[in-house]
């Protein structure tokens, strides 16, 4: 099969390194800046895993264009035409592809979600399904249409959830499981069928931005430590102030220990470990970044003498 991929992302890389690896024909590439503004909102989004296509000089004879929001896609679809691809994926991509280029290829513009649509359609999927403790996810490949991630099913894919899973271990067996889809199906053009979603059962959720790694210790400790290792690295990570210094949870782990004379969010000493304290319960933390410095949190509890400080989840508490 021929291939057009539009992408720019780790994600879309390790795709297109498999694909090439696999003799499977890239003719071009379309891929955005770090830096993308969505036409709609006006939303400029910073693209925390993207990958510079121009730099693999392994793509050196494969034609690579920059699409912005001032030169979307519909502007290269005479070039689109003309490389007459048997059908277009887009992974790691975050413009709508317009109709005009959907109509191109014979099989259509394949969108790769991670997640067993319908379910966590839209945004951060992986992120979204650990926040709320989910146990399996998946990866869809659907044909796109005007609707979020609603189109016809190509072939998807459940995977489990498991409890010491963080986002970056998630996504790397997202990507593994979406490489097995994927050489499966373009090895097997004939074979290819479209399945009917419902779009009225989608489950949209909305676009994450760093702002919204702000801890809650309202939350017992199952929650925050979901909340922790969905935004794990190589995410911005979950946060919260300690003496007006943002303080960065990279990995925690979930206590039943409950402190009841002690504050929401106090750090608390037990048999030579550091908690924080929760809603009948604490969390045990492993690893944190303060004041621009990577920590295990025991080191940095005793060094400093913090034992009884508060963990803030905003500055306007600190100055209550």
């Amino acid at each position: 099969m021929n291939v057009i991929f539009l992408g720019a992302t780790k994600f879309s890389l390790e795709l297109i390194d498999f694909l090439v690896n696999n003799d499977i024909k890239i003719q071009a590439i379309y891929t955005t800046k770090e830096n993308i503004v969505l036409p709609k909102s006006k939303t400029k989004i910073n693209n925390v895993n993207h990958v510079d296509l121009y730099e693999y000089k392994y793509l050196k004879d494969t034609p690579i264009r920059e699409v912005a929001e001032e030169k979307s896609l519909s502007a290269y679809k005479e070039e689109i035409s003309n490389f007459n691809p048997d059908v277009i994926i887009a992974a790691g991509w975050y413009y709508m592809v317009p109709e005009a280029v959907r109509v191109i290829p014979k099989n259509g513009v394949w969108g790769i979600h991670a997640s067993f649509l319908p379910k966590y359609a839209g945004w951060s999927p992986l992120v979204w399904a650990l926040i709320n403790g989910e146990n399996d996810t998946g990866v869809t490949i659907f044909k796109m249409d005007n609707s979020i991630d609603g189109g016809d099913i190509v072939k998807q894919k459940k995977i489990n959830i498991d409890f010491d899973d963080t986002i970056d271990t998630l996504y790397k067996k997202v990507t593994e499981t979406t490489k097995s889809i994927l050489k499966n199906l373009l090895s097997e053009e004939s074979k290819i069928n479209f399945t009917k979603q419902n779009q009225e059962s989608l489950e949209v959720y909305p676009r994450r931005t760093e702002s919204d790694g702000i801890l809650d210790f309202n939350q017992n400790a199952l929650q925050v430590y979901n909340f922790v290792r969905a935004q794990t690295r190589p995410y911005p990570g979950a946060f919260a102030y300690l003496d007006e210094k943002k303080l960065i949870l990279w990995i925690t782990k979930p206590s039943n220990k409950v402190f009841q004379d002690k504050e929401l969010g106090e750090i608390v000493i037990e048999n030579e470990i550091a908690y924080i304290s929760l809603v009948e319960s604490s969390i045990i933390v492993n690893e944190v970044e303060y004041e621009n410095k990577t920590w295990n949190f025991n080191k940095l509890v005793m060094e400093k003498k913090l034992e009884g400080s508060l963990i803030y989840t905003s500055i306007k508490k600190m100055e209550e």
